[in-house]
């Protein structure tokens, strides 16, 4: 599965992914390709092939939760696209199998004052 990292801060996931174990690779675009985020990630399995759901789904909303300026978006292997803002992580968790993209936005940055 592959996460879109938006906005100065968004990469702050990355470090709750570390701290959960959470393995991942950054995918760099090739030299001239015009981004229109700040970088891709892809999640890989664990040691065994599985994974981590559960882990996943937990880091997320908890970074989600953590600043009212974030947003999370994903889009289904359907194409349908859903913001997961209130979602539990239970109901992440379900989603997580049928992703295709996750897209990860700050919309402020870390050093601005929040409402």
């Amino acid at each position: 599965m592959q996460l879109s990292l938006i906005g100065i801060g968004s990469d702050t996931l990355l470090t709750d992914f570390d701290s959960a174990g959470i393995e991942f690779i950054k995918i760099n675009p090739k030299v001239g390709t015009v981004l229109g985020a700040g970088g891709n990630i892809q999640l890989l399995n664990d040691i065994s092939g599985a994974v981590p759901w559960a882990s996943i789904a937990a880091v997320i909303i908890a970074w989600l939760k953590y600043r009212p300026s974030r947003m999370v978006t994903v889009t289904t292997k359907e194409q349908n696209i859903i913001n997961i803002e209130g979602y539990s992580t239970k109901d992440v968790e379900a989603l997580l199998p049928i992703c295709h993209n996750i897209i990860i936005a700050e919309t402020k940055k870390p050093t601005e004052r929040l409402p």
